[in-house]
C-alpha cells in the first residue's frame, strides 16, 4: 500500500458513510486543483474524484463538468501525459460511466458536444 491508496481508500469510506454531506468540503479543494500546471496535483483531484463518486451521488450533477476535465486529459500529445495522469483519468471515467450514460439517455444529444 502507498500513501496514495491509503487516501483514495479513506475518501471512498468518508463518501460511502457520509454521503453528499461530504461534497461541500472536497468540491471546492478539488476543483481547484483541477487545473493546475503540475500533473501530480491534476491527477490526484481526479483520483479525488473518482474515489468519491460511488459514495456521493449529489456528485453526478457535475458528471458533465467532470467530463470537460477529465477528457482534454486524454487528449493531449502522447509525449506531454504522464503515465501515471492517463491511468487515473481512465478509471476516474469508468467511475462515472454510469452517470454518463444516465445523462445520455435523458438529453439524446447533450454527450456529443463532450468529444468535438
Amino acid at each position: 500500500w502507498t500513501l496514495r491508496k491509503s487516501s483514495a481508500g479513506t475518501l471512498d469510506h468518508l463518501a460511502l458513510h457520509h454521503g453528499d454531506a461530504l461534497l461541500p468540503f472536497l468540491l471546492p479543494i478539488v476543483t481547484g486543483h483541477l487545473q493546475h500546471e503540475e500533473w501530480a496535483v491534476r491527477e490526484s483531484a481526479i483520483l479525488a474524484l473518482g474515489a468519491v463518486i460511488i459514495g456521493c451521488p449529489g456528485l453526478e450533477e457535475h458528471t458533465m463538468d467532470v467530463m470537460k476535465v477529465i477528457l482534454p486529459q486524454l487528449q493531449q500529445h502522447p509525449d506531454s501525459q504522464h503515465p501515471m495522469l492517463v491511468t487515473i483519468c481512465c478509471w476516474t471515467l469508468s467511475r462515472f460511466a454510469r452517470a454518463v450514460v444516465s445523462i445520455a439517455d435523458e438529453s439524446g444529444e447533450a454527450g456529443r458536444d463532450l468529444y468535438e
